[in-house]
């Protein structure tokens, strides 16, 4: 009867399973209030009910009823699923555990509900419970996993220590014993605790125990996932016990059976060079003899070379790149005891590997590493590129499709070293505008050779394109100007025509359409990156960097939350992969794991981004000043910004700052303290934000408060805080810090990572002006709460000072604003799109200060009104004269927006001309080129139409809540 009752209740409640698979939240909850009107005592329809709630926004109510379902203690295995569920996504993982501890008082001999139980401790990262968990499923149930799970809990205490020597000191040995007693009573039956035992003595750098499990115990046999990997762990733990010989000789055998496997060579001539360096001799002659002397390395490498010289089609890159790494390293560390490795030899290495693969995409990346380590006169990089170029057929022996393109990889090669060498940087603007062209005409000539591809695949002649574009970057970076801009745009758009999933032009297309002003265009092409996951924090800075600052508002919120759904979602999930390594031995990748979520959770661009949708919100919905009250009292904004100082201390920059190819000279390319000053600066730019932001919630928490608070407070009975004071001080500490970092204003290279911010914003006097405003603000707050006080005359004198600062930068700003609205020649004029990024800095700088402005005319309103209200004590004469420059301000401040809106409104984003495009790099007809011009236009009007729309529409409100501020 008890088995029928339970199908009874499953029965009932699979329609609003269905819902809620469906996603009919209303229907769930329907379904599950008519469950229970004739179930009052069905938990798990509870359960489901209180989920089906707060998918649908309703928190608290669901709260409320999983409380209920707290109470009741249930302990079936539905109830218990939907309560996990419905916990997790409240964000509340710490009530799992409770759920299955009160199931287990009821059920102590459940192995499900332990193994839950355990499970529910590894989502929360409480090791010691989980060991706890683990060691009562073992006592009890006597199954190997689970004594290795108590086993990794152990190790995971030592890891996630605060002090590492508890780990190697306590955890470590303890997780040893543990195992060692299982090994000694021969119970270890599976890969995945030998691999345990191995991580654990890894830790303990037992690397010597760890040696004696792979060559003199049985378990090393159970290690059969991974081809070679007993080798290469040995392999690995003699060079981390400096046995070089054998580490030598191990490298040796793997190598000759993966002769392509590059990690095997770099720790090969490690362990060879220690050996050279050390003068090891053989100390028995009949041992095996490793590789000690510069030129058993040499014949061991022309050994590999000579077994793939047969091979033409299919040989191995390793020997030959070994043959110049050895070089390489060689001259690095100043060894030499042969002729056959001096410089010259290198440069004829070079090109003899050039004829082998010179025909494939990699061969530049190969190369490269070795090409100014040998070639250091200007002269020999010029034969080199001669040389190169001579090996190149005058007539292609075969007419076939394959060996013209393998002949076109070749010419593209041989470019590509050539900018590489510094070949483009001598040339001059013209003699680059002429390359570039013959450039495309390559480009255009090998898309012939394309024709049947895919469109998923990338045309064999996109590098030219490339090319092309780079060079004419560089007449752009010389002149100082854009006017090579939209040739770039008919130069790319053209190349991704024909090649639609190289992700290589849309990322250049982006940046040039993005230095123009115009966002909408990326949206597509970025969507067509189509990233997933974790691409989201590496390349999302790419489109997060532009959206809000060129007037995409709409979008911005949008693609901020679709980033913030990734991060969130990451937080949920990495746990549940954390559970599945429990579950499967995987135990080598735990650490892996919440490594990764570490990372997400202290990344940049997640704070960056979390960050810039709070001001972004912040912006656009405070229209009113009870609008701001109740958005950042909503938000609960104040208790966001306030954050710990040393929390940016962990921040991590997993963005990928090299994304954009280039094959320009290592010193025109991005530097690691470039790398480190970019970081940097998106740290002051978040500050930055974090503190405008926290200042902008003081203010408006400031407000005064009912009546009665007032009164008490007049009374005595409770001292006025003035908590702005700290937030100016640190905002001027930021701007002062930003103002003097050497990144601030430096020039990163042309295909390097998005310019930050901050200098527009610097430059623009913004910080002045938010710093001015929060201490007019702070004067009024200490006028409203002491009218009286002996000081009245200096708090207003401040406040006056600080708002004529503010009207000056204001009026100057506006002006150069407007006047840069639109560009003219010859009687024609155009939106100029380069305006965007300084403009929607003004109006950011508008939304803070009309805030501010209502902050302080609420201090100011209250003061005035309780004067009048004394009317046995009559309103003191200067009190006109002491309001006066508040009033001259908000008259100035409000006639300003007035003006900077109505030349938006009235701007006219005008068509553009054929005749502004002279020069024509690219080979089209009239038909096409007329076409994609259009095309490009329509793209750059709609985008400059949507920001133009969407920065009037928010300077529209802030307008109405100017003129609505009055004393």
């Amino acid at each position: 009867m008890a088995s029928r009752h339970v199908d009874v209740n499953e029965r009932r409640l699979r329609p609003v399973y269905d819902a809620l698979d469906s996603m009919n939240n209303k229907q769930a909850i329907q379904l599950a209030d008519k469950i229970l009107k004739k179930q009052k005592d069905l938990h798990c329809a509870k359960a489901l009910k209180g989920l089906a709630l707060l998918r649908s926004g309703k928190n608290a109510e669901s709260e409320a009823l999983m409380a209920e379902v707290m109470e009741a203690k249930p302990a079936d295995d539905p109830t218990l699923q939907a309560m996990t569920i419905c916990f997790r996504e409240m964000q509340k993982p710490e009530m799992i555990p409770h759920v299955y501890e009160m199931a287990l008082k009821q059920n102590p001999q459940s192995e499900e509900l332990y193994s839950h139980l355990f499970m529910a401790y590894v989502r929360i990262g409480d090791y010691k419970k989980q060991q706890q968990a683990a060691m009562n499923l073992y006592k009890q149930f006597s199954k190997n996993p689970y004594y290795f799970w108590a086993v990794m809990s152990i190790m995971m205490q030592g890891l996630m220590a605060a002090d590492e020597k508890l780990g190697k000191t306590m955890f470590f040995p303890l997780a040893e014993r543990m195992v060692v007693k299982f090994i000694n009573e021969n119970k270890v039956d599976a890969e995945a605790e030998v691999r345990l035992y191995l991580m654990i003595l890894e830790k303990l750098e037992l690397y010597d125990k760890a040696l004696d499990v792979l060559r003199k115990s049985n378990l090393a046999v159970k290690l059969i996932s991974y081809m070679d990997e007993k080798e290469e762990k040995e392999a690995c733990y003699l060079m981390k016990l400096c046995r070089w010989h054998e580490a030598n000789l191990t490298f040796k055998k793997l190598i000759l059976k993966s002769p392509d496997q590059w990690s095997y060579y770099q720790l090969y001539f490690t362990s060879a060079f220690s050996l050279v360096k050390e003068e090891w001799k053989p100390v028995d002659e009949s041992e095996e003899i490793p590789d000690h002397t510069l030129e058993h390395i040499y014949k061991f490498i022309a050994s590999l070379i000579e077994s793939e010289q047969p091979k033409e089609k299919r040989a191995c890159r390793g020997p030959f790149l070994a043959q110049l790494e050895l070089g390489k390293l060689c001259k690095q560390q100043c060894i030499y005891s042969d002729s056959r490795l001096n410089s010259n030899s290198m440069v004829d290495l070079l090109v003899e590997y050039f004829k082998r693969f010179g025909d494939k995409s990699c061969c530049f990346s190969d190369l490269s590493p070795y090409l100014h380590l040998n070639l250091e006169e200007q002269s020999e990089r010029r034969k080199f590129i001669e040389v190169l170029k001579s090996t190149l057929p005058s007539v292609c022996d075969e007419d076939s499709d394959s060996s013209q393109i393998k002949l076109m990889h070749r010419r593209l090669t041989i470019e590509q070293f050539s900018r590489h060498l510094g070949f483009h940087c001598s040339l001059s603007s013209d003699e680059k505008i002429a390359l570039s062209k013959e450039y495309m005409k390559q480009h255009k000539d090998g898309l012939v050779y394309g024709k049947d591809l895919l469109p998923t695949e990338l045309q064999y002649s996109d590098g030219f394109a490339q090319l092309a574009v780079h060079l004419m970057l560089d007449v752009n970076d010389e002149k100082g100007s854009s006017e090579m801009n939209w040739h770039l745009l008919i130069m790319l758009e053209s190349a991704l025509k024909a090649s639609p999933s190289n992700h290589h032009l849309k990322l250049l297309l982006m940046r040039v359409y993005c230095s123009m002003g115009a966002f909408g265009p990326c949206l597509v092409l970025f969507d067509g990156l189509e990233i997933k996951h974790i691409e989201q924090d590496i390349l999302g800075y790419t489109v997060t960097r532009y959206v809000e600052a060129l007037g995409h508002f709409e979008a911005a919120s949008s693609m901020y939350l679709n980033t913030l759904k990734f991060f969130y979602g990451n937080q949920k999930s990495t746990p549940e992969h954390i559970i599945a390594a429990y579950k499967y031995g995987s135990f080598e990748k735990i650490p892996e794991f919440i490594e990764l979520k570490k990372r997400l959770d202290c990344s940049l661009h997640f704070a960056s981004v979390n960050y810039e949708n709070m001001v972004l919100d912040a912006f656009l919905k405070a229209n009113s000043l009870a609008d701001a009250q109740s958005h950042f009292t909503e938000s609960n904004l104040l208790d966001k910004c306030t954050v710990a100082k040393d929390w940016m201390m962990d921040l991590r920059d997993n963005r990928d700052l090299r994304i954009l190819e280039t094959w320009d000279l290592p010193e025109r390319q991005l530097t690691k303290d470039q790398e480190l000053r970019c970081m940097e600066q998106e740290v002051l730019w978040l500050r930055l934000r974090l503190l405008v932001l926290r200042g902008l919630a003081l203010a408006v928490s400031l407000v005064p408060k009912p009546p009665q608070n007032m009164q008490a407070m007049n009374n005595g009975t409770a001292e006025p805080v003035f908590p702005l004071e700290q937030v100016i001080t640190e905002l001027t500490e930021v701007l002062r810090e930003i103002d003097k970092h050497p990144g601030t204003r430096e020039k990163l290279p042309l295909l390097g990572p998005p310019c930050s911010r901050l200098a527009r914003f610097i430059d623009g006097h913004h910080g002045t002006v938010m710093v001015a405003m929060l201490r007019v603000c702070h004067e009024a707050h200490h006028l409203h709460y002491g009218a009286q006080d002996s000081n009245a005359k200096d708090h207003w004198n401040n406040i006056q000072e600080n708002l004529e600062e503010v009207s000056r930068i204001l009026k100057d700003s506006t002006a150069k604003c407007s006047a840069m609205l639109t560009i003219g020649s010859e009687g024609k004029t155009m939106f100029n799109g380069y305006v965007l990024e300084p403009l929607v800095l003004l109006v950011e700088s508008y939304c803070c200060i009309v805030l501010l402005a209502a902050v302080s005319c609420r201090f100011l309103q209250k003061l005035a009104g309780s004067k009048k209200a004394k009317k046995k004590k009559p309103v003191p004469a200067q009190t006109n004269e002491e309001t006066g420059p508040f009033k001259a301000f908000l008259s100035t401040l409000q006639s300003n927006i007035s003006s900077l809106h109505a030349s938006l409104v009235e701007v006219n984003v005008a068509q553009l001309s054929d005749d502004l495009l002279e020069l024509n790099l690219v080979e089209l007809d009239n038909e096409t080129k007329s076409s994609i011009v259009s095309e490009i236009w329509e793209k750059l009007q709609t985008s400059y139409k949507q920001s133009v729309k969407e920065i009037s529409e928010l300077l529209h409100h802030k307008v109405k809540f100017a003129k609505s501020l009055q004393i």
